[in-house]
């Protein structure tokens, strides 16, 4: 996880819900393949990891569960 990446994409996104940024942020792991298929999420870390709730973890992977993505 970089969570520098992920610093970036809010400070471009001052004003999109969190919800919104995390999952721009985990797609873009995704597809980089910076997140490597088949790796388990611990929601927890990433939750420490990008200095967020786990509120907003869980929504965007519903989001990108429901794209078939996780």
């Amino acid at each position: 996880m970089r969570a520098e990446k992920f610093q970036e994409l809010r400070n471009e996104n001052p004003f999109c819900h969190i919800n919104d940024v995390v999952y721009q942020y985990l797609l873009e792991e995704i597809i980089t393949i910076q997140m490597a298929p088949e790796e388990p999420i611990n929601i927890s870390n990433l939750a420490k990891v990008l200095d967020t709730s786990r509120t907003p973890i869980q929504s965007a992977l519903e989001r990108l569960e429901k794209d078939s993505l996780v």
